[in-house]
Formats: C-alpha cells, sequence, structure tokens
C-alpha cells in the first residue's frame, strides 16, 4: 500500500496541517505523520490500515500519544529503505558485508541498532482494537 504524500512541515508549523493525520484518506486533514506510516515503510502493512488509522484519528488523544506516533515514525523513515521497497529478508536477517574503510578503519555491525526490536517498537502502540 502506498501511501498519500505528506503535508509538509512549513504547513503544520504555520498550523494549517495537523502534525498526525491521514495519509490514507484524501478526504480527511492531511498529517505529517500517519499513525500507520510506521507499518507501511517497514514492510509489515497487515490489517486494513485506512480503517487503523481512522480509528486512531477520531478518538481522543493526547500530545504523548501524538509525539510516540512521530518518533515511531521518523525511526521507521530511517530504517526503511530509499526506494521504498522493503525486503525483510535482505535487510534484517543477516547483518550487510561490512568492509574496512580506510578513512574510518572495519566497521562495527554490533553497533548498529536491531532492525527487529526498531520496528517491534514502532508498531507496539498503534490502536488495532
Amino acid at each position: 500500500m502506498r501511501l498519500l504524500p505528506p503535508a509538509s512541515l512549513l504547513d503544520v508549523l504555520r498550523g494549517r496541517a495537523p502534525l498526525v493525520g491521514s495519509r490514507t484518506d484524501p478526504a480527511r486533514p492531511r498529517g505529517y505523520v500517519s499513525p500507520v506510516e510506521p507499518r507501511v515503510l517497514l514492510g509489515i502493512a497487515y490489517g486494513d490500515l485506512a480503517e487503523a488509522e481512522a480509528e486512531y484519528l477520531n478518538h481522543p488523544h493526547g500530545v504523548a500519544e501524538d509525539a510516540g506516533v512521530v518518533v515511531r515514525a521518523l525511526l521507521a523513515r530511517m530504517q526503511a529503505p530509499r526506494d521504498g521497497a522493503f525486503a525483510p529478508v535482505a535487510h534484517t536477517l543477516w547483518p550487510r558485508a561490512s568492509t574496512p574503510s580506510p578513512s574510518r578503519g572495519p566497521s562495527n555491525a554490533s553497533s548498529r541498532p536491531n532492525p527487529w526490536a526498531v520496528r517491534a517498537w514502532c508498531t507496539s502502540s498503534i490502536r488495532t482494537h
């Protein structure tokens, strides 16, 4: 599933768009991030995403919940590949081959975050009642 383009951060700062809003329904106010964005970006888009997003947006939520959505979405954006085509086996089961760099020395694959842990945290508190 493809998400609609996000609202611009400038529109959010000017108060013309919500920080957390819809990216699946063109009739709803478009947000900079969507509650279901981490699931889409990380390739674990299960269930009806439009319904899950509408459920989150229809229920009252506070700043802390919205901040959690934003943090999870930003972490998912950092973990997702740039081309948008997530390949779970290639990106998570085996670490990429580490090649020594003459300027930085050997890379340390163990210092990278565990993608499975990041994925689990990114999707852990999205309402799916």
